[in-house]
């Protein structure tokens, strides 16, 4: 049960209301589910490839380590992204194959509204620009618009990487991931895509109780609404004011009342 208190109105007939707090929802979660973000699938839905870097994506389990690299590659779950790898569990593969750091391109994920929040992923590979993650976002008038962009660490190693959404929320972005490097560390390493809801501000500790003397009913329904509070039972009895017009109430005003 939620926590109520008595309010009693002394109108030209009085009134004793029930009052209790209201608590604002919690923002509902926005995200997409257009595509994959952690790639647990074994595929790249929602995802378009160009060029061959991505051709053998996702890879399956701990690639580097099968190869004896001594550089986990801290993936989530099975599946991630990794461009140097070669390994999706295929009969005629074996672990610890690789594709190597010659081939280039770009994975692009569909298009999505981007919420309010922040987005989470992990990141590794080459420290170069040419081998990022980045965020795009459209614009009216200059087309897509690179905002955030990260990279690896010249480490096979994935790091966890948080962008705040908030002010570019409600606008159409897409998540890409290049490789246009075919020198040492030229790949990249990327998994476990997920937004996080924005966290709601904290509720006040306690409300104020507003003084209603000498509203009318729908005048102190309004207020009560305000503070977030509700009128509930209500008792009427004779007096000389106008009717319908608020003469005292309990809890008096300014009462401090927890949620």
């Amino acid at each position: 049960d939620m926590n109520q208190f008595v309010r009693t109105l002394l109108l030209p007939p009085a009134i004793t209301l029930m009052c209790c707090l209201h608590l604002p929802a919690a923002p509902c979660r926005s995200q997409t589910d257009s595509f994959t973000g952690d790639f647990e699938e074994g595929n790249l839905r929602g995802w378009e490839a160009a060029g061959t870097a991505f051709r053998y994506q996702p890879t399956l389990d701990d690639n580097p380590t099968a190869r004896q690299r001594q550089q986990p590659s801290n993936h989530q779950g099975r599946y991630w992204i990794g461009t140097y790898e070669h390994y999706q569990g295929g009969q005629r593969q074996k672990p610890g194959n690789i594709q190597g750091d010659e081939a280039v391109g770009t994975l692009t994920s569909a298009a999505f509204t981007i919420p309010r929040g922040a987005l989470e992923f992990l990141v590794g590979g080459g420290n170069s620009y040419a081998t990022r993650v980045e965020l795009l976002i459209r614009y009216p008038l200059e087309g897509m618009i690179r905002i955030y962009h990260a990279t690896g660490r010249n480490s096979e190693t994935m790091r966890r990487v948080r962008w705040d959404l908030a002010p570019h929320a409600g606008k159409t972005g897409r998540i890409r991931i290049v490789d246009n490097a075919s020198g040492p560390w030229g790949h990249i390493n990327a998994d476990d895509f997920r937004f996080i809801a924005e966290e709601p501000p904290p509720l006040p500790a306690t409300v104020r109780v507003p003084d209603l003397t000498g509203l009318t009913v729908e005048q102190s329904a309004e207020e009560l609404e305000r503070s977030r509070l509700r009128a509930g039972r209500v008792a009427r009895r004779p007096s000389d004011s106008q009717p319908g017009t608020v003469l005292g109430q309990a809890p008096p005003p300014d009462a401090e009342l927890r949620p």
